[in-house]
């Protein structure tokens, strides 16, 4: 299957244009974020390939750092532009959900402190982080947070 990924507003107008009314159109659910097409040739795309195609569909939104990123897919005949709309805004009817989860990986790193080790993510595992210079700093905020 060819895939096609929308780079901006216009873009995603123009691409829908050019679909073919049987083909597979995605985008992530509720987000702003590129639309993308799988051109069929009329043969109906498996589990798969739509699941695939869902995670360039997840990568190329505003979710993209999300865990979880719901991504709609529909024959692009159910895709419309409605009068008036600002470029990139369609009417979506008759869509299907497959929910992307985005792999996480974590790489440790060591530091010139040999007790110490750093950990990198490819996305955020945490809403807030903390950094502590010292031990008694840890004690300190803890024991604050026990106390009211």
């Amino acid at each position: 299957y060819s895939i096609w990924i929308g780079k901006h507003a216009r873009s995603n107008d123009e691409m829908l244009s050019l679909a073919h009314k049987e083909d597979i159109w995605l985008h992530a659910k509720g987000v702003s974020g590129s639309h993308v097409v799988i051109r069929s040739h009329n043969k109906i795309p498996n589990k798969a390939v739509i699941e695939q195609v869902a995670a360039f569909a997840a990568y190329q939104s505003k979710a993209r750092g999300s865990a979880w990123v719901p991504v709609i897919f529909t024959p692009k005949k159910y895709v419309r532009k409605a009068k008036d709309a600002p470029p990139g805004a369609v009417i979506v009817q008759k869509e299907e959900v497959v929910v992307k989860k985005v792999p996480v990986t974590v790489y440790a790193e060591s530091t010139p402190n040999p007790s110490v080790m750093k950990f990198i993510a490819n996305k955020p595992l945490v809403e807030n982080s903390i950094e502590f210079k010292n031990i008694d700093e840890k004690n300190e905020l803890i024991d604050c947070r026990f106390e009211q």
